[in-house]
């Protein structure tokens, strides 16, 4: 399926279209797909240098009923640094934007200032989301992840009420085998991050972000790639909101893989506005 998602037509060398659409819970685009395709477009522009950060923000929400175009610019191509800018377009109307950067790597300071404490096994989370025949509950029918296995550590994202906590923790990986191109495994990581990141800022409050009481959109979303991901594994996604106010609520998450390794730093702001 997101081998799929992310199989774009090649206009010319600069532009790429869509083929498939995987529909969020509001019954738009899911914005974590047009994050991955945006990047799978700009990656097709750039040889042998890997994403490093990627900085977007969501303009317009997109209809499932068209196809998406994405028209990649080059910005620069440096000794060891290459920047594209990315433009999607539907029915002639700009939906979202976003500017990438890929290093080649280099070898210099290392260093990681922590890693998850407290980490729950994958199988001891799962049977909270399963029926007594071990089908997944219903709150996964709310998401519209088919590609993505996202697995939270508890219900607090989905519940109505006032959490003690402004933070959550996920299990998260690609539901199905990715090809070799490590294009894919970072373009499957950019369409996870968007689970479960906007859900974390109503968390402190008496609402919840699937419930209908709230009008929830995506605003910008930036992500840092600190090594190549394996998105075939489990990974760690550790999610907190810091402030919200003003009908916006942001939000900050951290992937890291089961050696206990950050792999990526993402941020989000988006739209929490009640419904009146």
């Amino acid at each position: 399926m997101l081998e799929q998602l992310l199989d774009l037509e090649a206009i010319d060398s600069q532009r790429f279209t869509t083929r498939n659409h995987q529909e969020s819970f509001r019954k738009t685009i899911f914005g974590g797909q047009v994050l991955a395709q945006a990047l799978m477009a700009a990656g097709r522009t750039v040889r042998n240098r890997p994403v490093h950060s990627l900085h977007a923000y969501f303009l317009r929400a997109g209809s499932v009923d068209s196809p998406v175009e994405y028209w990649v610019e080059n910005l620069r191509d440096g000794n060891s640094v290459s920047s594209r800018s990315v433009r999607a377009v539907q029915e002639g109307e700009l939906i979202f934007t976003m500017q990438a950067s890929f290093h080649r790597g280099e070898s210099g300071f290392e260093h990681q200032a922590y890693a998850p404490t407290h980490i729950l096994p994958l199988e001891t989370v799962r049977q909270q989301f399963s029926d007594e025949n071990g089908n997944p509950a219903k709150e996964f029918r709310h998401l519209g992840v088919a590609p993505i296995d996202f697995v939270p550590y508890t219900r607090d994202i989905f519940e109505s009420k006032a959490s003690e906590s402004h933070s959550a923790q996920f299990w998260v990986r690609c539901r199905e085998d990715l090809p070799e191109n490590p294009l894919f495994h970072y373009c499957a990581l950019a369409f996870a991050s968007d689970l479960g990141l906007l859900a974390t800022s109503l968390m402190p409050h008496p609402t919840s972000l699937f419930n209908g009481e709230v009008y929830p959109a995506s605003m910008d979303h930036s992500i840092w790639f600190h090594r190549p991901p394996a998105f075939n594994d489990w990974h760690h996604y550790l999610t907190d909101s810091p402030w919200a106010g003003q009908e916006r609520g942001f939000c900050r998450g951290a992937l890291y893989d089961q050696q206990q390794r950050i792999v990526a730093s993402v941020c989000q702001e988006g739209m929490i506005r009640p419904r009146r």
